[in-house]
């Protein structure tokens, strides 16, 4: 039987990639008071385990948290059981009594080095480095293990949803003007009849028609219809146009990039506070990294950078955040992204840039 024993601090995602990567039968707990609150949100990421036990262990009296450990691991029975020390987390003293009672007993010991995205194994007659870039994380679970409630939802999906996204993919530069028009109207939000058509220019003949009701598009460019539906009501519809079409798109190119693993779209979280959205554009892991797409069909905002920056405040400093847009923003934008470590990433090239994107955490 594997037996992987963990120190309980404030990184509970530590406890988690080793877990994912050893994937042991028993996970051991050792924590303290101050870290009592994270055992409930582990215990449920390890829900793959046939046994999670706790241990109660002091912060900072060397004596006696190497003893607790000690007895811990006799109680295992290290001469039947493979036994592995996770001391990453916990307090500097904590991993110096794990680290030695490991040594002393000829144990293997790991250490996860999120920043080099690894986990070196110690105890062997030469260290070992496993890369965790090939863990299948997923990022409800990374985000459950870090104490976040995830809304299980399923969304409606307009039928006609799939043909908009692959009209709008190659030609929205044509209708961006059009269709943002439309969009600052807010059409879901005040419910009022809008209607308009397109008389002269490339899109002529273009058209839409909402109500409470229904809503109407046709999309024509120098003559030849590329979209025209009807749908009774018309808020799925709405929805797409309005801008989600864009991270449907986005979703499709990262999930077939291979590049990044578990990729999901419109995650809703409830959060503590309310200044928050309670929703996701796009979230993929890259190696053990949570990565945030955020979407922009339109102009990207400074609140919208304030919000990303206060969302990685939140779920932590490994946090990743992405922008994609259609057209580029202007340079202020720009400068102001790279102060906040943000990566602007343009739909039109995304497939490319996608490859570019570097293994290493620049907020690190």
């Amino acid at each position: 039987m594997k037996i992987l024993m963990h120190l309980i601090s404030g990184q509970n995602s530590q406890v988690y990639i080793a877990h994912k990567l050893y994937k042991p039968d028993v996970n051991v707990l050792f924590y303290t008071p101050a870290s009592e609150r994270n055992l409930a949100p582990i215990k449920i990421a390890l829900k793959e385990s046939k046994l999670t036990e706790e241990v109660r262990i002091h912060a900072f009296e060397y004596s006696k948290i190497k003893s607790v450990i000690a007895d811990t691991i006799k109680k295992h029975d290290p001469g039947n059981h493979e036994i592995i020390l996770n001391f990453t987390g916990g307090t500097k003293i904590q991993s110096v009594a794990m680290y030695e009672n490991g040594f002393a007993s000829g144990l293997k010991m790991a250490y996860v080095n999120s920043e080099q995205h690894n986990i070196l194994e110690l105890g062997g007659s030469f260290p070992v480095k496993h890369s965790t870039l090939d863990i299948s994380i997923n990022p409800v679970d990374y985000l459950q293990v870090n104490g976040q409630k995830v809304k299980d939802e399923k969304e409606a999906v307009s039928p006609n949803s799939k043909e908009l996204v692959r009209v709008l993919s190659t030609t929205f530069n044509h209708f961006s003007k059009f269709l943002l028009e439309f969009a600052s109207k807010e059409p879901l939000r005040h419910n009022f009849p809008l209607h308009k058509e397109v008389n002269a220019g490339d899109i002529a003949g273009s058209g839409y028609k909402f109500t409470a009701q229904s809503f109407y598009l046709k999309l024509m460019f120098k003559g030849n219809v590329l979209f025209e539906m009807e749908e009774k009501p018309g808020r799925l519809l709405v929805e797409d146009v309005t801008g989600k079409w864009l991270e449907k798109a986005v979703y499709k190119s990262i999930c077939e990039s291979g590049l990044f693993a578990e990729v999901t779209m419109n995650l809703k979280i409830e959060y503590k506070s309310k200044e928050y959205k309670n929703e996701f554009d796009i979230l993929a892991m890259k190696g053990t990294d949570l990565c945030i797409f955020e979407c922009k069909s339109g102009k990207v905002k400074a609140a919208d950078i304030d919000q990303l920056v206060a969302l990685r405040s939140m779920l932590g400093r490994f946090t990743r955040l992405f922008v994609v847009t259609w057209f580029k923003p202007g340079t202020t934008m720009l400068e102001r992204l790279a102060d906040n470590n943000i990566t602007p990433l343009s739909f039109p090239n995304l497939k490319m840039e996608l490859k570019e994107i570097s293994i290493y955490n620049p907020n690190i």
